[in-house]
C-alpha cells in the first residue's frame, strides 16, 4: 500500500529532531501501556505528587 521512501525517512528525521524524543517515540511504542501501568502502581504505593506531571505526559 505504501512504500517507505528516502524522502519519508528524511521527514521522520526532521520530526524527531524538531520534537522532544519522548513525545515523538512514545506514540509509536507499544510499551506505552506497560509504562502507564507501572507508573500507576508506583503512584498507588508511594503517592508522590511530584511524579504526577511527568507520568501523565508519558
Amino acid at each position: 500500500y505504501h512504500q517507505i521512501t528516502s524522502s519519508d525517512l528524511d521527514f521522520l528525521d526532521q520530526l524527531s529532531a524538531s520534537k522532544p524524543q519522548q513525545s515523538y517515540i512514545e506514540p509509536h511504542t507499544p510499551d506505552s501501556q506497560s509504562i502507564h501501568s507501572d507508573s500507576a502502581s508506583t503512584k498507588a504505593k508511594k503517592k508522590k505528587t511530584t511524579t504526577k506531571p511527568k507520568k501523565v505526559r508519558l
